[in-house]
């Protein structure tokens, strides 16, 4: 897995993790993240997403401190830790990719009434 990809997870952990404690977040606000994650913001370990995550979505001094005390609490996950996590998902998409495979694609439609 990429650091960037491995950046994300970590985004989308402490987006939920915000979310369920109450901070008014949306879909906007992450994609926002993970596009200032792509053109390079960010990367160079955990305290720089954390100064960015603190720039996009710190509103408050509750919302600073509650993002600053989740960064302070998850662990860094170690190398043997992470290649597992990295193992099992590729198992997973392999799966994934060998259920699909000759299955028609669904679509749903969405009927109004006007």
């Amino acid at each position: 897995m990429s650091d960037t990809a491995r950046l994300a997870s970590l985004l989308l952990g402490i987006f939920r993790e915000l979310l369920a404690n109450g901070v008014p977040l949306g879909v906007r606000d992450y994609l926002d993240a993970l596009r200032a994650l792509q053109l390079g913001f960010g990367q160079d370990g955990r305290q720089a997403l954390r100064d960015l995550v603190l720039a996009l979505w710190s509103r408050s001094d509750a919302e600073h401190r509650l993002i600053t005390r989740w960064f302070d609490l998850v662990p860094v996950p170690t190398p043997a830790l992470v290649d597992a996590i990295d193992e099992a998902l590729a198992k997973v998409q392999a799966y994934e990719a060998d259920q699909s495979v000759g299955r028609p694609r669904t679509t749903s439609c969405i009927r109004t009434r006007w």
